[in-house]
């Protein structure tokens, strides 16, 4: 292939590609606007119920002290609502034939994650939303399987009510059942409550930034889909059944994306999945063809834009496709300037940073990334490279040898490991070499 001059792409890169600005919540964001809102939620209940059953006045023994602990018993109990929920969706999506790829429990950072085959389960510091990621890998009846697994969180919530009605019988209709919270702990007239709640909030056709739109909303549009909208399922079906073969090995996962890119040889999702593969396999011709031939097309979206750019800079960090060095700055700057809170695109600024010559802060820019929990073992493999040949051409063995294990164990298969050995080998030359002269 022939590459363009350096000059050119400079010229090329001197008008930025129209990027969206992305917004990274950060914990403390998603604090304020998430557990900040269910605690207004649980005070709103807290009043209303008050209104609805009256105050403690004439019930043996009532008083606020066990009406304030079941609204905080509420919470918590909604927190089990919620991950039934999520789990309604996986298990009626897995029952209806779909791969289920993802469930998660919760917002902010991540307590823990668990893989079992496919399924990711992720749970989170704040556990006040979920999220469950299924797809079709096939067109038959895929409208009908989908419509099924959306149903079936709210499918979940209506049997923990039937549950709850059928233990504590038609009572739970009156007030007077519900004037035992001013006495006494009520947790399975709670858990039918807060089920009752979650369900008819999920049914409410809504749509959030955060979380995304309702089951409700998703229901009324899979009314409305049609083969498009079908065959974007099935793109996005492949997109995660590639990214769990990568998971295992990159070369599967090229193969898998290589398989998918037949059916659908146009879809730039596809098309960004492979070149990051073939880069991180060390193909870095082929991934070239692909990142420069998309980053010229005028209809190429603003999300996947970001993502040519990332590839194409992490190319410019490379020794081999060292004629893209003169645009990291440009690309990096770019991608800072709409990603900042991506710890990723921080390190990636870094490291174009510490190559313009300003080491300290680059170096800086790259451990603060290395620190934080929103990283892929392959992402924080990355930067542990960058950072172990920064060491290394210092002269600080130890530590370079350090993130070189760290690098390994997080991704054995990362393309920069021969890089690093290779910076830590001529180290430890020329201090071989030194006392001889």
């Amino acid at each position: 292939m022939t590459q363009p001059s350096s000059e050119s792409q400079t010229k090329e890169d001197s008008k930025p590609l129209a990027l969206e600005p992305v917004r990274y919540l950060t914990d403390s964001d998603l604090c304020r606007e998430h557990l900040g809102g269910w605690l207004v939620s649980l005070g709103a209940l807290a009043i209303l119920a008050r209104f609805m059953l009256g105050g403690p006045e004439g019930v043996y023994g009532g008083g606020y002290g066990w009406f304030f602990a079941n609204v905080l018993l509420l919470g918590l109990i909604s927190v089990f609502s919620i991950a039934l929920h999520e789990v309604g969706h996986a298990v009626v999506a897995k029952l209806a034939g779909l791969r289920v790829y993802r469930l998660t429990i919760g917002l902010g950072a991540v307590l823990f994650q668990v893989r079992w085959g496919r399924l990711n389960l992720i749970v989170h510091a704040f556990p006040v939303a979920g999220y469950a990621q299924y797809s079709p890998h096939s067109e038959h009846n895929a409208r009908l399987r989908m419509a099924c697994a959306t149903f079936g969180g709210i499918g979940f919530n209506l049997l923990a009510v039937l549950a709850v009605i059928a233990v504590e019988g038609t009572q739970v209709f009156s007030a007077a059942y519900w004037k035992s919270v001013y006495v006494e702990p009520a947790p399975l007239a709670l858990l039918g409550f807060a089920n009752f709640l979650l369900m008819g909030w999920s049914a409410l056709p809504l749509t959030s930034d955060l979380t995304g739109p309702s089951d409700g909303l998703l229901l009324l549009n899979i009314r409305r889909f049609g083969p498009a909208e079908v065959d974007n399922w099935i793109v996005h079906g492949y997109a995660r059944e590639v990214s769990y073969r990568g998971r295992t090995s990159r070369r599967a996962g090229l193969e898998e994306v290589t398989r998918a890119l037949k059916h659908y040889p146009d879809q730039f999702q596809l098309l960004c999945q492979q070149a990051g593969l073939l880069l991180s396999t060390g193909n870095w011709k082929q991934s070239l063809e692909i990142l420069l031939r998309l980053k010229a097309d005028p209809s190429l979206p603003p999300s996947t834009k970001i993502q040519v750019l990332s590839l194409l800079a992490y190319a410019a960090t490379m020794d081999e496709v060292a004629q893209l060095r003169p645009d990291l700055q440009n690309w990096t700057g770019q991608l800072f300037s709409v990603c900042a809170g991506d710890p990723w695109v921080r390190a990636l600024r870094g490291r174009a940073v510490f190559a313009s010559g300003r080491t300290a802060t680059g170096l800086a820019m790259m451990r603060v990334s290395l620190r934080t929990r929103w990283l892929a073992p392959d992402e924080r493999a990355d930067i542990a490279c960058w950072l172990a040949v920064a060491e290394a051409e210092s002269g600080r063995l130890d530590e370079a040898e350090r993130l070189h294990e760290l690098a390994r164990r997080e991704d054995p298969e990362c393309v920069l490991l021969p890089t690093v050995e290779t910076a830590i080998a001529k180290t430890r030359d020329r201090g071989a070499s030194g006392p001889a002269r």
